[in-house]
């Protein structure tokens, strides 16, 4: 958001959240890699693991980020 306005920046986004594991998989092992999380409508999104807990983010612009270029 604009600090000025309060209106979103075109193109900029951020998305937290988490997710769930299978309980044999090691999450360690995927944290700090590069991921993709397909979305419902077929697109995919970039994301990265945070810590053991299931935290992603996805921050930024670009073709694998916003989706808009």
């Amino acid at each position: 958001m604009s600090e000025g306005s309060g209106l979103p920046i075109p193109g900029l986004h951020r998305i937290e959240g988490s997710i769930d594991f299978d309980a044999t998989a090691d999450p360690l092992e995927w944290i700090g890699r590069p991921l993709r999380l397909k979305l419902e409508d077929g697109g995919i999104l970039g994301i990265e693991l945070l810590d053991t807990r299931g935290r992603i983010l996805s921050e930024g612009h670009g073709p694998s980020k916003c989706l808009c270029c």
